[in-house]
């Protein structure tokens, strides 16, 4: 991995890497693993599991078992985020962090509301919004924390999983679109088709860009 600066602020450096973003970055990535695994399961079992009233019983108290696990790793993920709080002050971006941090406490709260009030329908295509701008600051976050390491590869890695999420977001705000625009069928079934690819393409760049960065910070600890 090619350095992109010669001359790293090491004192910065290891502030950071005595701060709690190294174990934030873990619980993120572990709390990605534990959602991915969920969903495979959730989209798996229905085709693995035999008929019959018994099977459906325990289909759908492994499906709501699954859900808790997601809630789960929600929740772990959301903590690394704040860990991440305890960044270096002088850290370029750094404030990208507070925004992933406060937009996700948003949705929660929304998703919260929603249980005990009857929310207007916009509010579903709100809390997605939201959830998307969270996790384009948290990108923001991760490719200044690749920079202030020296990193051009995890650099690199967050600014093409920018790309892809801009992509993702045209495509999903035309394929919401057509719900009210008078769309062919011939374009909606690719809309829906180039969504699900992005986001599985996305999930495992992601994925794969957390554990470089989990790697590199374990690295440098144990350098220091």
């Amino acid at each position: 991995m090619k350095p992109i600066i010669a001359n790293a602020d090491e004192s910065r450096i290891a502030s950071l890497l005595s701060s709690k973003v190294p174990l934030g970055i873990n619980l993120v990535f572990y709390g990605l693993e534990l959602t991915a695994l969920a969903i495979i399961l959730m989209t798996l079992l229905p085709f693995a599991m035999s008929g019959g009233i018994n099977t459906l019983i325990m289909l759908i108290r492994i499906i709501q078992f699954l859900g808790y696990v997601v809630v789960a790793a929600s929740i772990l993920s959301l903590t690394g985020k704040v860990m991440c709080l305890s960044a270096p002050d002088e850290m370029e971006g750094k404030n990208a962090i507070y925004g992933a941090v406060s937009l996700n406490l948003l949705v929660i709260l929304l998703g919260v509301a929603g249980l005990f009030l009857s929310m207007p329908p916009f509010v579903s295509l709100l809390s997605s919004l939201l959830t998307i701008t969270a996790f384009t600051c948290f990108l923001l976050f991760l490719l200044r924390l690749g920079r202030l390491l020296g990193n051009e590869d995890l650099a690199n890695g967050a600014t093409g999983l920018l790309k892809l999420l801009f992509a993702l977001m045209v495509v999903f705000m035309l394929t919401f679109a057509s719900r009210f625009l008078p769309f062919p069928p011939v374009v909606i079934l690719p809309l829906g088709a180039a969504t699900l690819i992005l986001a599985v393409i996305g999930l495992i760049r992601y994925s794969r860009l957390l554990l470089n960065f989990k790697k590199v910070l374990a690295r440098k600890k144990s350098q220091n």
